[in-house]
């Protein structure tokens, strides 16, 4: 199981959940949609602006925190059973490149000798 640092796991965090969301207008910072949880019209919003990138109905609150989040329900895992696999999912969709710890450590080793 690969291991990343937190500064790994952030830069994961804060890819842009409009490509997570099916639906969402990766052209707008907000978009309002129907609720793929309850149905309401329009009542969805999914928002990656400043500090904000989530995805909630304002009607069951339901929703997303985040891209993690998100790609774990599309893909049907467990959070926090899958969370390595989701971490990989979404910096392999959102295109961040990222490193297991242990490579790291190998690689500077190497630089060391």
């Amino acid at each position: 199981m690969n291991k990343y640092s937190d500064f790994e796991v952030q830069k994961v965090r804060e890819a842009d959940i409009r490509l997570f969301v099916r639906g969402a207008n990766e052209g707008k910072a907000k978009t309002e949609m129907d609720c793929p949880f309850c149905g309401a019209k329009k009542k969805f919003t999914v928002l990656h602006k400043g500090k904000y990138n989530y995805a909630r109905c304002w009607v069951c609150n339901e929703g997303f925190s985040g891209p993690l989040e998100a790609y774990a329900y599309l893909q049907g895992l467990d959070i926090k059973r899958d969370y390595v696999k989701c971490i990989e999912g979404v910096a392999a969709m959102a295109g961040i490149p990222i490193t297991p710890e242990e490579i790291v450590r190998k690689e500077k080793v190497k630089e060391a000798k």
